[in-house]
């Protein structure tokens, strides 16, 4: 593998030099503009910057057939140049104009390399993309596209992620699966965000768990008020605005009589605010919320009215490991514009492909709280750390980590028959 940096005035003439020193296999890792001071003058001058890559092996087949004597290629012909017309001179010639015409003609090669990769999408949407190709064309991109794909990374993250992985492969090394994956984990472990965890702030803490329907937001509350009950010895209360969905209100206050703590159903701002004025003195107030389409301005108008009402009061956003990038990306554009302590990423058990999780985890670097990984109240929860999020995302097994965490867990517990009880609420409610 071949890496050069090219530096030209345009992206025209960039082009042109990467073609000449690499040839048409060469791939195009990244462009940019680069800014320089003249020492002289002191001036500002921008020139593009372009990042190159080709595979010795294709470079050198390509050369093969473009010798002497090899006649299947053939030379191409330039165009003639064109007459003025009245009195002005084309812009294709003329050597001042020279940079602007290469330029052009690149534009339009680019153009109309986009238009039939669109039509072939269109015609044949199982067809292999544009980044996919390009990333296929030498062997250590072959290497990398593999193995990103078979984790499930989305191809335009796949295009970022491999430009410094490139980088980082030494002169003479053999790009290989296991050489991507050890990367992979080591770049995923300086890039991961974790967000606050209720067992470490210091005062009151206010939590209003929200995400869209079915992520499993009131289980997760009822694993959050466990630990810090039973684990902590903290004293909360929780509350529920979720009065549209059928046994909502019911299931959380099951779940509250088991675990002795104060339950409130707030029906409007009003109550909800003189909720949060009794329950001042507590340690915790976790609320749970109505899950809507994040789409439904209803829905967000709703949390706008519930987090004005209570100032202090932070979101923590549940995002399912079973959803599509697509609904992903809805909720966090959804749930963003709200006052958030962090994210939890929920039903890692229930799913083996993490691909859309790597969006929102390096991507956007969201902060992630924690992970649930299954229904058992208290258990079924964990706190997020770079180590487990980064072995979750390249798929590595989770039973150790999971199990010594349950069984830390249940070990503080003050006695086994809290387990059993919160198990059959989660069997009855599951039915």
């Amino acid at each position: 593998m071949n890496i050069r940096r090219f530096t030209a005035k345009n992206i025209g003439l960039a082009l042109e030099m990467v073609k000449e020193a690499l040839g048409e296999e060469a791939v195009i890792l990244k462009t940019g503009k680069v800014r320089k001071k003249d020492p002289g003058t002191g001036k500002i001058h921008y020139s593009t910057e372009v990042l190159a890559a080709v595979d010795l092996d294709l470079a050198k087949a390509e050369k093969s057939q473009t010798s002497p004597g090899n006649t299947s290629r053939k030379k191409r012909k330039q165009p003639a140049n064109k007459p003025e017309r009245d009195g002005r001179q084309d812009l294709n010639s003329g050597p001042e104009d020279g940079g602007l015409s290469r330029e052009l003609e690149s534009i339009k090669k680019l153009l109309g390399r986009v238009v039939k990769t669109v039509q072939d999408n269109v015609s044949a949407p199982t067809a292999p993309s544009a980044i996919h190709q390009n990333m296929a064309g030498s062997a250590p991109l072959l290497v990398i596209h593999q193995v990103f794909t078979s984790l499930g990374i989305d191809p335009v993250l796949q295009q970022s992620l491999a430009c410094p992985l490139l980088a980082a492969l030494e002169p003479g090394q053999v790009m290989t699966p296991d050489r991507v994956l050890a990367w992979l984990q080591r770049y995923l472990l300086s890039g991961i965000k974790t967000g606050p965890q209720l067992e470490d702030l210091q005062g009151p803490a206010w939590w209003a768990v929200i995400g869209p329907t079915g992520v499993g937001k009131t289980t997760t509350i009822a694993k959050l008020a466990a630990r810090l009950k039973f684990r902590k010895g903290m004293k909360g209360c929780l509350v529920t605005v979720d009065t549209f969905r059928l046994g909502g209100v019911e299931q959380l206050r099951r779940y509250a009589e088991l675990m002795d703590i104060p339950m409130e159903t707030a029906r409007n701002s009003q109550s909800l605010i003189k909720t949060f004025s009794d329950h001042r003195d507590k340690d915790f107030i976790l609320v749970d919320t109505t899950g809507r389409n994040p789409g439904d301005p209803r829905h967000r108008q709703e949390l706008g009215r519930m987090f004005e009402a209570v100032p202090g009061l932070k979101g923590q956003v549940i995002l399912c490991a079973t959803a599509k990038n697509e609904d992903l990306e809805n909720s966090i554009d959804c749930y963003s514009m709200f006052p958030l302590a962090g994210w939890t990423l929920s039903k890692v058990d229930e799913t083996t492909a993490y691909g859309p999780l790597y969006s929102p985890v390096i991507d956007k670097r969201l902060p992630i709280s924690y992970v649930t990984n299954g229904q058992r109240v208290p258990e079924d929860i964990m706190p997020a750390s770079p180590g487990n999020l980064s072995r979750l995302l390249i798929n590595q097994k989770q039973t150790g980590v999971s199990r010594q965490k349950k069984m830390k867990t249940t070990s503080s517990l003050p006695s086994g028959h809290h387990k059993c009880k919160f198990n059959a609420v989660v069997r009855q409610e599951s039915l």
